[in-house]
């Protein structure tokens, strides 16, 4: 059947109050038109899904450095509270002995 005559029947088993056969002319338009758009731009949905497969590659290395952000982040923290323990600014100051 072509995608116009899946469409119709899909009509007219919701008409007849078939929703399930309806679901399923529509599925197989569906596929049919995604494998038609395919067919007439190759280059196109190659595009698209190497778009998509960068997507993701983006997305992982985002996530990644949000991760390494956080460990030196944490890391500058420890050690600049570490430096201030250690800093001699809690202690007085005296001058010489008599």
């Amino acid at each position: 059947m072509t995608t116009d005559e899946l469409i119709t029947q899909a009509i007219h088993a919701i008409n007849t109050n078939q929703p399930r056969m309806a679901n399923l002319y529509m599925k197989n338009a569906l596929e049919q038109t995604d494998k038609r758009r395919r067919e007439l731009n190759p280059l196109g949905w190659k595009v698209r899904d190497l778009s998509k497969a960068l997507q993701t590659f983006g997305d992982i290395v985002t996530l990644i450095g949000e991760r390494w952000a956080q460990a030196f982040d944490a890391l500058a923290r420890s050690s600049n509270e570490s430096a201030d323990s250690h800093a001699k600014t809690n202690y007085a100051l005296v001058g010489p002995g008599k």
